[in-house]
């Protein structure tokens, strides 16, 4: 069955999992209560599949979607209580190394912690370990993806990556998990530093958006001035960002 690549002990809501076969999203979405709803102050604990993990200012920020009897629902953000709400290297500790794009995570979680369009927050709850328990297969991770549709509100500037910020405070999420024929991978310079961008096609529209996806930097990261073509289908987590001069920014978070 599809479920069959964990590969250690699962606890008994994972392995009811292995019996499932591959849901039809979003269709289940009804099926289990919303997080948002739940005013305990934690812990509580959640499985997500982790579809992004990126550069916040000084820490990380992760996202993915809730996971439940072989599932996925709806987003979910941890976030720290800091003034950035970007999480630490310590936070975020698994053993085996960094939660990766695709993981299966569990994860203690505080309060919804929702900043205007970024209704996605959760804080994490303090001192609890995250757990990773198996990854999704990349062949299938597709069936995941959100409706094809508009990243939210285009026009605003020929690159399509910036929403102003009173317009981004009337929207209601801001995480986006999508895929495309192919990307463009732009190798820039700002200030002095490399910067990159993906330029990609999606639902007939055209965006040049900036990446923080830090493994991806790594791997694809080339000479001032060159492209790169990232052959598809490829699938980006595409996150809007904190204020800043008076837009959100559309960033591409998590390149899968």
């Amino acid at each position: 069955m599809f479920f069959g690549w964990f590969r250690k002990k699962k606890p008994a809501a994972l392995a009811k999992a292995d019996e499932c076969a591959i849901p039809a999203y979003p269709s289940q979405v009804a099926q289990l209560p919303s997080l948002v709803a739940d005013k305990e102050p934690g812990p509580r604990r959640v499985h997500l599949v982790c579809f992004a993990n990126s550069r916040k200012m000084a820490g990380r920020c992760v996202a993915g979607k809730r996971w439940a009897a072989g599932s996925l629902y709806e987003w979910i953000r941890p976030v720290g209580s800091g003034p950035t709400q970007a999480l630490s290297s310590h936070q975020i500790a698994i053993p085996g190394g960094p939660p990766a794009l695709l993981d299966i995570l569990e994860i203690a979680l505080g309060p919804h912690q929702p900043e205007e369009c970024q209704t996605e927050n959760h804080l994490v709850y303090p001192g609890v370990p995250w757990t990773r328990y198996g990854t999704l297969p990349r062949v299938q991770a597709g069936a995941f993806c959100d409706p094809p549709g508009a990243l939210w509100v285009n026009g605003v500037h020929p690159n399509n990556d910036r929403i102003p910020e009173q317009v981004s405070a009337t929207l209601g999420s801001s995480l986006r998990l999508i895929e495309v024929e192919n990307g463009l991978w732009i190798n820039e310079a700002f200030g002095g530093k490399p910067k990159y961008r993906l330029m990609f096609t999606h639902a007939g529209a055209t965006y040049r958006l900036r990446v923080t996806d830090t493994v991806a930097e790594a791997k694809h990261a080339g000479p001032v001035g060159t492209t790169k073509v990232l052959g598809g289908p490829v699938m980006f987590c595409i996150s809007l960002g904190e204020p800043f001069e008076g837009y959100r920014y559309k960033l591409v978070a998590g390149v899968i």
